[in-house]
């Protein structure tokens, strides 16, 4: 989801979150951080499905057209995202999950630096290693490892 979440104010993305969620689609929502979802959730509660928009105004019609009550429709939306099993509760969730994810990566990425740290020590450079080449990979904040 975009800083913003603007995705919630597009009429065709919330319409196709909504038929996902009645087709039984699983559905997971990536957000940038708690905070960002903290700081737009006053708008997240108000959303309705009437004030969103499309690139076209036809669109916009078209969608409330299949809606046979708009009441009902924001409501489902509501629990959709907030509710017990809704998006934003599963990814408080998920993000827990993933954070830990993340934390053993980064110590197997470590582990990986430190074995190849220790082993590059025992290597004997040969004759035409030149130290401005290693100079300049350890200046460039993108190379890894040398």
């Amino acid at each position: 989801v975009d800083r913003s979440f603007k995705l919630f104010t597009r009429a065709w993305c919330v319409a196709e979150l909504a038929e996902a969620n009645k087709m039984g689609m699983r559905q997971q929502l990536k957000l940038v951080s708690q905070q960002s979802l903290d700081q737009q959730q006053d708008q997240l509660r108000d959303l309705d499905v009437e004030k969103m928009q499309a690139a076209r105004l036809e669109d916009v019609q078209e969608i409330l057209s299949k809606i046979p009550d708009v009441v009902a429709f924001n409501a489902h939306l509501q629990s959709l995202l907030f509710g017990h099993a809704g998006l934003f509760a599963m990814w408080a969730k998920f993000d827990i999950v993933e954070q830990a994810a993340q934390v053993g990566r980064i110590a197997a990425l470590v582990k990986a630096q430190e074995k190849f740290a220790s082993e590059s020590e025992q290597i004997v450079p040969n004759s035409g290693a030149s130290d401005a080449n290693i100079k300049a990979c350890d200046e460039d904040p993108d190379v890894f490892a040398v």
